[in-house]
């Protein structure tokens, strides 16, 4: 058509809908925006068209139905541009009528509007969202409402960052992310009031139940957990009413096929792997893992039974996660079984008396509010039992990004193990997963590492081959949580040998705001000018430059570092400098119009020719007339970070 945002030229914002169910994917929100106006110069216009839509850091977790503003111009696709194993990305992105991209950051969003599309959302489950939300809010405070509301709905976005990492280092983050374990126990709970309350025959539970079960997977967004466990929920309810047998395996299959059918790229994500193993893991490892200890061990009762069961679930779970988990997550919760233990048993009467207050408040308000703050004391004991174990020291390894050979060789021995008595080829499995578990990393070549992590460039980081690193830290809150501590994670790292903290007034906010750089990141020296504030770090201030290992670093003035490893050069430049004396690598992120003197151009341009990588940053602006003339080609970092490996 010819309002399409292909065909209007300038653009410099977009408004759209998210037409799809959004996925949070390798520290990113990814979804498919339904452009409704642009922006040309001349004030918003009428538009049309679909665009992928990834976002850093939104002022919201992304939703179908919201309708946003981008300080941004859609990018078209790039012909033959891969992702994944998916060699024709942009291919199968056509297929779905998108024709174009859109990356951008958080700081550069607005939402407009939370319920757009289809009626029965906008109407229906828009209002039950907004009525569960605000009557949770208006009756606990603080973080015990934020975690009930996050059970509920999913997510728990208004909860802490570091409370949320609590979660994911004990291994009880599906508590916040509706599961299976969400589904069954709303299930169980309407089996049980339909059957023994309403005596209702069974194909008319049957029927009631998976209406409300669709109905709450609506309300949560329709995850592929919960897609998940309301199809295999469906196979258990109806497999009785026709004279079958119910195959959780089969379920499980029909599951993953139904899902895939719709949306195909769901493979690659991290809640369909997880989701599908950990339910696989559960079905196929807890009989073996049971019968090790007696052959009817799973239905005995008695509460030291049924814990000995929870515990041996978790474990099954854990079993089949783990790599997995280290693949996406690059952490393994070694305290996830006792955590579960002791957490997961509170959930299901937490539950019930949640939903049984919100159906009573509908009715009658006072009596409603009772039941919810009834479930303050339950909350406490969860945020308790977490924070508890998220403090501990090894609650979880980080672990560096395994190859997707050890992730395949682990499965091969896990399988192999499990079946070591019954078949002589599962002892032959067995040997050659762990061989393919060993053998990558025997034969994996060391290498220096120097990588700008985020899309502005201001964190960079060093490692030599000995494991000595170093990090030029230029960052926010929230870059510091979901970019940096994330990539150390994925280097097996928990801590930084040497922190470089360059005056900038992010660094400058930062620490004073909750001192999130003393906080999360943990680190043994820091570099630091000498004008920069004391903060009462309890580690050892190091002034003007120092060395570790073979990386070394100093200070050129208060915002310009020089690094050196092993031998390369990198210069980071984040205000003008007084004199450019490097070639290497270099990385400016400051507008190039800061520059009034014609010696200090000349001294960029020079080094610019004599350099091997031009790095610009997102807050660069005008380094264009300088890179053309010196014929030298240079890398954008505002859609990717760059690594120099050598």
């Amino acid at each position: 058509p010819e309002n399409h945002w292909s065909k209007v030229e300038n653009i410099s914002a977009v408004r759209g809908m998210i037409c799809d169910f959004p996925e949070y994917r390798n520290g990113r929100w990814n979804a498919v925006l339904k452009i409704i106006s642009v922006d040309d110069g001349k004030g918003f216009r009428k538009s049309s068209g679909k665009v992928a839509f990834h976002i850093d850091f939104p002022e919201k977790a992304l939703a179908y139905g919201q309708v946003w503003e981008i300080k941004s111009l859609p990018y078209p696709l790039r012909e033959g541009a891969k992702y994944n194993f998916l060699p024709d990305y942009s291919g199968i992105l056509r297929r779905r009528g998108i024709t174009g991209q859109i990356w951008v950051d958080g700081r550069d969003a607005v939402l407009l509007d939370e319920d757009r599309g289809s009626p029965v959302v906008r109407e229906v489950i828009a209002k039950i969202r907004k009525f569960i939300r605000h009557s949770i809010s208006e009756t606990l405070t603080g973080e015990e409402g934020f975690l009930l509301e996050g059970i509920l709905l999913g997510g728990g976005r208004r909860l802490s960052r570091s409370t949320k990492n609590m979660f994911s280092n004990t291994g009880v983050m599906h508590i916040l992310a509706v599961s299976g374990l969400h589904i069954g126990i709303i299930a169980a709970i309407l089996w049980f009031v339909f059957r023994k309350f309403f005596k209702l025959d069974l194909p008319v539970v049957a029927v009631l139940t998976m209406v409300l079960l669709i109905g709450y997977a609506f309300l949560v967004q329709l995850r592929p957990s919960v897609l998940r466990a309301t199809i295999m929920a469906a196979f258990v309810l109806f497999a009785p009413l026709l004279h079958r047998r119910s195959s959780i395996l089969n379920a499980l299959g029909a599951a993953a096929l139904f899902i895939l059918i719709i949306r195909p790229a769901d493979v690659f994500s991290a809640g369909f792997q997880l989701s599908f193993a950990a339910t696989g893991s559960i079905v196929y490892f807890l009989p073996r893992i049971a019968n090790a200890i007696s052959e009817d061990f799973l239905i005995r009762r008695g509460i030291l039974a049924r814990a000995m069961q929870l515990f041996m679930v978790t474990l099954a779970v854990q079993i089949g996660v783990a790599p997995l988990s280290a693949l996406h997550f690059h952490k393994i919760q070694t305290i996830a079984p006792v955590a579960n233990l002791l957490i997961v048993p509170v959930l299901a009467p937490t539950v019930a008396i949640a939903f049984a207050g919100l159906l009573i408040k509908a009715v009658f308000s006072p009596l409603g509010n009772i039941f919810i703050q009834a479930d303050c004391l339950p909350l406490k004991y969860i945020l308790v039992m977490v924070k508890l174990f998220g403090r501990m020291p090894f609650s979880f390894v980080a672990v560096s990004h395994p190859a997707m050979w050890s992730v395949a060789g682990y499965y091969t021995a896990v399988f192999g193990f499990f079946n070591l008595v019954w078949s002589r080829i599962a002892r032959y499995a067995f040997i050659a997963g762990l061989a393919m578990m060993i053998l990558p990393h025997i034969a994996q070549k060391q290498f220096n590492y120097a990588v700008f992590l985020n899309t502005n460039g201001t964190a960079v980081y060093f490692e030599d081959r000995d494991g000595n690193n170093a990090l030029i830290c230029d960052c926010d809150e929230e870059e510091i949580a979901g970019k940096i501590m994330p990539f150390l994670l994925s280097r097996g790292r928990k801590d930084v040998d040497l922190l470089c903290l360059p005056i900038t007034r992010r660094n400058l906010a930062t620490v004073k705001k909750n001192a999130a750089i003393m906080e999360n990141l943990a680190w043994k020296k820091i570099l630091a000018s000498k004008s920069f504030p004391d903060v009462s770090a309890s580690g050892k201030w190091i002034y003007r430059e120092t060395e570790i290992g073979k990386i070394f670093l100093k200070f050129v003035s208060s915002k310009n570092c020089y690094a050196v490893l092993d031998g390369e050069k990198f210069c980071i430049y984040l205000a003008p400098p007084e004199k450019v004396d490097c070639g290497g690598n270099i990385f400016f992120n400051f507008p190039a119009e800061f520059m009034n003197s014609d010696s200090v151009q000349k001294e960029i341009k020079l080094a610019i020719k004599n350099s091997k990588n031009v790095i610009i940053g997102r807050d660069a602006k005008g380094w264009k007339n300088f890179m053309y003339p010196s014929g030298k080609k240079f890398i954008d970092l505002k859609f990717s970070p760059y690594e120099v490996k050598f």
